[in-house]
Formats: C-alpha cells, sequence, structure tokens
C-alpha cells in the first residue's frame, strides 16, 4: 500500500477516476478441511455477508489512496450455497460471498492514511477516527443498495 500511494502521489498511474474491486474469500467451505471463518459469516440472518464485513475496511482504504468515493456500482453474489458450521453439519449459506464493484473518486488525499502510517512506523497504536468509521458503514450500506437495485449509486457529502 506504500508503494501503490507513492505511486499515486508521483502520478505514475495519472488521475485515479476509478478503481474495480473484485472481492471474496477463498476459504474452506468446512466439509473436508475445517472452514478459516466463522460459519455465521455466510448467514445473512446472523449480520453476515462480505459487503457487510469488508465495504467500511475498503473504504478508508480506497479512500485514503485514492479521495473520497463519489459514488459505488455493486454486484453481490453467493457462490457457495452450502457450507459446514463449526460442528462439522452443513448448512445453507444465506449471506453473499463475493462482491465486485466499480467505485468513483473525486480528486484528492486524506490525512487519516498519513497518521495510519506514520503510527505503523512508530509502532504506536492508530487513533480512530470515528467520522471515518461512519463512512465506511455508509459506504457498505450504499454498495448494499447498489446490490438490490442494480444501479449506481452516488455517495453524499
Amino acid at each position: 500500500m506504500i508503494k501503490l500511494r507513492r505511486l499515486i502521489r508521483e502520478r505514475f498511474l495519472g488521475r485515479v477516476l476509478s478503481v474495480r474491486l473484485e472481492f471474496g474469500y477463498w476459504v474452506f467451505e468446512g466439509d473436508g478441511f475445517p472452514a478459516q471463518r466463522p460459519s455465521w459469516n455466510y448467514r445473512a440472518e446472523d449480520g453476515g455477508g462480505i459487503v457487510l464485513d469488508m465495504f467500511p475496511h475498503w473504504q478508508y482504504l480506497l479512500e485514503d489512496l485514492f479521495g473520497p468515493v463519489s459514488a459505488v456500482y455493486a454486484r453481490r453474489a453467493t457462490h457457495l450455497p452450502r457450507r459446514w458450521d463449526e460442528a462439522g453439519k452443513p448448512y445453507d449459506v444465506t449471506a453473499d460471498d463475493a462482491v465486485y464493484a466499480v467505485l468513483e473518486f473525486a480528486s484528492g488525499f486524506k490525512a487519516q492514511w498519513e497518521r495510519f502510517l506514520r503510527a505503523a512506523a512508530r509502532d504506536e497504536p492508530f487513533q480512530w477516527d470515528l467520522f471515518a468509521g461512519a463512512r465506511g458503514v455508509q459506504l457498505a450500506e450504499l454498495a448494499m443498495r447498489s446490490c438490490d437495485e442494480g444501479r449506481r449509486v452516488e455517495i453524499p457529502e
């Protein structure tokens, strides 16, 4: 991430207007080998799903690399409809286990990324920005809306 940030700051890639994300956990289903993630991650009724799990993390990482996210178009999928829980019992997957998204950005960088890198370099705890965390949850919710409505959703300022 540090090298990517340097390339972006030096305009090696030009002006970045959008980023395409494809994400899904490659984990064992739990039948032959134990699953690496808990079964609740794959049950929507228990709060699971890759969009809700990962979009808040993507938000702070990508916003700090490329600038504020201005719009999202997302598509979620469940590629493995059956998995085995921690007790070895099969269950039906009710949450998304993959997501495909295009994020559009405004220009600029955030100071939070610099603060995070400084804290990491000094081996100090990073002081979390509550507003940035809320923006990550907002992005996850708007990505879910994009998936449900099948359209691009703008991010309010």
